[in-house]
């Protein structure tokens, strides 16, 4: 993975911060750094130490957690705007997921230093951190209780239109063709 320096619009699109001030947004900006990935390449594996989060800015990541069986669950499919590893920034715990590139992925990583002395002068970075994550754990409790309910095809069906959504193609009849190899 390669790393650069970014430039400061990325933030607009970004799920986690997009409601900050432009000021603030650029303050953050130029504490990133751009990384690239290659398809299949891992970004990072549940458990390992979390460092900071990142910002995708293009591409496709797969997040999914491993059972101690073995057994792989896939828990989102992120895009362009999304961000992985906040939790990590606020409660300094391991990775609770891995995150690979189903596509080649433009990354921008900010480092749990960096934005907890950014935040410090800017709280209301805190702020809008803890409305997000607030919302994500009200979704995903909401979700997970539907979820459960849901047999084994209506559930197979919600992954399918997942990958139809982030990795599909539309043809001309109508049908979406998901040309990507998933184990």
């Amino acid at each position: 993975m390669c790393t650069t320096q970014l430039d400061g619009s990325f933030f607009e699109n970004s799920t986690l911060f997009s409601r900050l001030d432009r000021a603030t947004l650029d303050g953050l900006a130029r504490l990133c750094r751009r990384a690239d990935m290659k398809a299949g390449e891992i970004l990072f594996c549940q458990g390992d130490r979390s460092d900071g989060c990142y910002i995708v800015l293009d591409g496709v990541l797969s997040i999914y957690a491993r059972s101690p069986e073995g057994d792989e669950t896939l828990l989102a499919l992120l895009a362009a705007g999304d961000v992985i590893g906040e939790m990590g920034l606020i409660d300094g715990m391991p990775r609770s997921a891995t995150a690979t590139a189903l596509k080649p992925c433009t990354l921008a990583f900010l480092g749990t230093g960096n934005f907890n002395r950014f935040a410090e002068d800017y709280p209301a970075v805190y702020r809008q951190m803890l409305g997000i994550v607030s919302t994500r754990l009200r979704v995903t409790n909401d979700v997970f209780a539907a979820y459960l309910q849901l047999p084994l095809g209506g559930r197979l069906a919600h992954v399918m239109l997942q990958l139809a959504a982030c990795l599909g193609h539309p043809l001309d009849d109508g049908r979406i063709i998901i040309r990507q190899k998933i184990t």
